[in-house]
């Protein structure tokens, strides 16, 4: 600090006034970086099971390895086979629709040499899978059903038919232990529920409440939609499910891990220019959090843009074919698991998988 005397006239008179010239240093404070984009991991083909038959069904298994082997595929794969609408068979069994096209598949109840129906796929998916995979790597197989409601054989969302369901995964799991598969392939449960498909909440509230009930070491993911739910882009929207209902059967019940659709495309030039499905799902996320539920720990955001290949302008796919890793990175924009005061996505879920689904069965 330095002083010195000024002399300064003031209406005739002069004062002395003594001036303090203070150095003054600036420190730039650096302020917190934006959390870098991680890279998304390479996306596996999740499928819409049809028709494939057995052989079908064993290429995809072996796609998926042969993927992970040419590194087109992420050596920690995520992949959904979706048997469609849950039914009961007029014998009493449980089992999925296969969609309008296919034969309706069963749950055999059995694993193993004497499997059939639905055990039977997805055996043969893992084994097929197993011969050509490289070392090391590893696939979570999601057995899916939907909340659709069919009319022939009879509809089964029900308490029922998710008890058998979450005995189906912990059999199947069993059998991956027994036949020394556990390291390269594990099962879950997995439920598409869109109110597009049917309103009926409380029985997928009862589906799922069965398959916990009958599950306690094999979560669900839910793979459906948020239509309707508020965005940036569309603010005053209101959910087509109740919202709180929503994240009940996404998140919030329990034992369910959330890789819901994200599938729209927004041009650059919006703002922002994130999917409104990953926007929706923030949404939901932050009042889930705000309601004590706290955040959604999202697995990723599937893609349909496999099913979309060569049908981009139809009803179903025009704008709505995103691309795998795209759909992933829109919910990290939007999540990033910040609004709660914390950092980064960190824990084991968030964000782990990436996949795009679709409707070839001759792979």
């Amino acid at each position: 600090m330095a002083c010195r005397k000024l002399h300064v006239s003031l209406r005739g008179s002069v004062h002395v006034i003594t001036a303090v010239a203070i150095l003054v240093l600036v420190v730039e404070v650096p302020t917190t970086p934006a959390l870098a984009v991680p890279t998304a991991p390479e996306p596996s083909v999740s499928y819409y099971l049809t028709t494939a038959s057995d052989s079908e069904v064993c290429d995809m298994g072996t796609l998926t390895g042969e993927g992970q082997s040419a590194n087109t595929i992420d050596d920690d794969a995520f992949v959904i086979l979706d048997f469609f609408a849950p039914i009961q068979l007029n014998n009493g069994d449980y089992g999925g629709s296969r969609g309008e096209a296919g034969a309706a598949e069963r749950i055999s109840g059995v694993t193993g040499p004497d499997a059939t129906g639905i055990e039977l796929t997805l055996q043969r998916f893992a084994n097929c899978y197993a011969n050509n995979n490289p070392s090391g790597s590893k696939v979570k197989i999601v057995a899916g059903v939907s909340n659709d409601v069919v009319n022939d054989p009879n509809p089964a969302v029900n308490n029922g038919h998710g008890s058998a369901w979450g005995n189906l995964v912990v059999r199947m799991n069993a059998w991956a232990a027994n036949h020394s598969l556990a390291s390269q392939v594990s099962f879950n449960g997995g439920m598409d529920a869109e109110h597009g498909l049917a309103d009926n909440m409380s029985q997928i509230q009862h589906w799922e409440n069965g398959f916990r009930d009958n599950n306690d070491s094999w979560n669900l993911f839910f793979f459906g939609g948020a239509a309707g739910c508020p965005s940036d882009k569309y603010p005053n929207w209101t959910c087509d499910f109740n919202r709180d209902d929503l994240i009940g059967i996404a998140w919030s019940l329990g034992e369910v891990t959330p890789y819901p659709q994200v599938y729209d495309e927004e041009p650059s030039s919006a703002d922002p220019p994130t999917s409104v499905h990953a926007q929706q799902w923030q949404k939901l996320s932050k009042h889930s959090y705000s309601n004590g539920t706290g955040r959604m720990n999202f697995s990723g955001g599937l893609s349909q843009f496999e099913a979309c290949k060569g049908r981009e302008s139809s009803p179903d796919c025009d704008g709505l074919d995103l691309r795998p890793k795209a759909s992933w990175r829109d919910l990290w924009d939007e999540i990033n698991c910040t609004y709660d005061g914390g950092g980064s996505c960190v824990t084991a879920d968030d964000l782990r998988w990436t996949t795009s689904i679709s409707d070839d069965q001759a792979v």
